[in-house]
């Protein structure tokens, strides 16, 4: 009697699954209508306006679904243009406060997350700006180009990834969820906080006065140079970095991963490197004792430190 009750519950559920199923990719094609389940196959045109930046310090730009992509123009004027499905998607709104302009994608209600399609905000910023730039989106991702020059420079997104070309920047803070973080060339003057969960951080050179860069789940890699002091750091994933400057404390450490360093040409610092698992290798000068290792370059200096877990440590001048 229960496996005859069993099996007729597994074909009531079966039905009721295939049913759901065909009502949603009749609805998605179009053959039934359902108010709350939409396609747009190509983004229109939402709102677009112009705002004048001259009297400005601080701008905000926050979306929700959408991803946010920066150009930076000639003059004082700042264009946006927010393109989705103009019968689903609330227009932002703008507001001004204490000398800074905030622009808003509206909270959307618990059936317009069905609202698929491209959903993208278009931000034409004057090059002369100069001030507070703070960008972010839930579900999207951030790409912004060469030539900011600000005073503090926020990108954020939850599940999105973030490319930010040449900047010059007083601070600067990148952070995302659940995606990478490409970064080419930074030179900041203050402090620079780099933060992944799941995905991994790129960097073509950073030059700061502090650093903190880490993952839970992927690789860090600088390709060219790092100056500064802070950490390095991730759980699950390898740590790579060629010309490191060592200005300050340095810390490198991974829980699951390797580390492989290269100095710059003419360091002066003092070496601690240790492994639970992995071997200990590179052309530095280095006093071992099994799995750890001290040693002094140049005159020394400036701690730098290394330590895995899993994994082995490559170190070369």
């Amino acid at each position: 009697m229960k496996n005859k009750l069993l099996r007729v519950s597994f074909v009531i559920w079966g039905l009721l699954l295939a049913l759901l199923l065909g009502v949603l990719i009749l609805s998605l094609t179009g053959v039934l209508h359902m108010p709350f389940l939409s396609w747009s196959s190509s983004a229109e045109l939402i709102r677009e306006d112009t705002f004048d930046l001259r009297d400005l310090t601080g701008l905000t730009v926050q979306g929700r679904s959408e991803d946010i992509r920066v150009t930076l123009v000639p003059g004082d004027a700042l264009t946006v243009r927010q393109y989705g499905n103009p019968n689903k998607d609330a227009a932002f709104t703008d507001s001004r406060a204490a000398g800074s302009l905030t622009l808003k994608v509206p909270n959307r209600n618990w059936f317009d997350w069905f609202n698929w399609g491209e959903k993208y905000l278009e931000i034409e910023l004057p090059a002369s700006y100069a001030g507070n730039l703070e960008l972010s989106t839930i579900s999207g991702g951030v790409h912004c180009p060469d030539g900011f020059q600000l005073r503090a420079l926020t990108l954020a997104t939850t599940s999105g990834g973030i490319e930010l070309g040449a900047c010059s920047v007083d601070s600067l803070t990148l952070s995302t969820v659940s995606g990478g973080i490409r970064l080419d060339t930074a030179t900041v003057t203050g402090d620079a906080n780099l933060s992944v969960t799941s995905g991994g951080v790129r960097l073509g050179s950073l030059s700061c006065r502090s650093f903190d860069i880490g993952t839970v789940s992927g690789h860090i890699s600088v390709e060219t140079a790092l100056s500064g002091a802070g950490r390095l750091h991730t759980t699950s994933g390898g740590i790579s970095a060629a010309g490191v400057a060592v200005n300050g404390t340095v810390t490198v450490s991974t829980v699951s991963g390797g580390v492989k360093l290269s100095l710059a040409p003419g360091v002066n610092c003092d070496l601690k490197l240790s492994s639970v698992s992995g071997g200990l290798h590179g052309n530095v000068p280095l006093d071992r004792n099994g799995h750890k290792a001290s040693g002094t370059i140049g005159t020394g200096g400036p701690l730098l430190s290394v330590s895995t877990t899993s994994g082995g440590i490559t170190m070369n001048g």
